[in-house]
């Protein structure tokens, strides 16, 4: 305990829960979370994203535009069915719509992403697979966990949280 201060720091601090087991507690919850599991995810599909790129751009010679669209329309496919079943466990429920919402928000997110990749690499110079992603970076990071979250993989009325999507309350 400070001098002056009496029992105020201590309380606050276990109020807020700090120490080294809450720490590590948070930590278990933050790396069990959606959002932990959909970033994993999002690195794998930006693994294979990048090498349809590359095999697009060195071994196919199309241009880079068409190049980055393969690589993204193949990661983004990727992405939609471990995230459907991984991160946000939601294969009990219909994957029509789901599908329709991603492939929307996938198309209007490409409809950024490939021009930019090509500006950057094409017109700026820079190394394709530095634009790509620096693309990436603007385009699916924080954006795509978004739309995930609140569009695609929304929670509907009455349906538990991510966590326990696949569990149906008993009568």
């Amino acid at each position: 305990m400070e001098p002056g201060l009496g029992a105020r720091p201590t309380t606050i601090r276990r109020w807020l829960g700090f120490g080294r087991a809450s720490a590590r507690e948070l930590l278990d919850r933050v790396l069990r979370s959606w959002a932990a599991r959909s970033l994993q995810i999002g690195a794998l599909a930006t693994l294979v994203d990048v090498c349809v790129l590359l095999l697009c751009v060195r071994v196919l010679h199309l241009p880079t535009p068409v190049a980055a669209a393969a690589g993204v329309a193949i990661g983004s496919t990727l992405t939609f069915f471990l995230n459907r079943a991984f991160a946000f466990r939601a294969q009990g429920t219909p994957v029509t719509g789901q599908a329709l919402r991603f492939a929307v928000a996938t198309l209007a997110s490409m409809a950024i992403h490939a021009p930019l990749v090509g500006i950057l690499a094409d017109r700026l110079d820079v190394p394709v697979v530095v634009a790509k992603f620096a693309a990436d970076i603007l385009v699916f990071t924080v954006g795509q966990l978004l739309w995930l979250r609140f569009l695609v993989f929304r929670k509907s009325p009455g349906r538990g949280p991510p966590d326990q999507a696949g569990s149906s309350p008993q009568a």
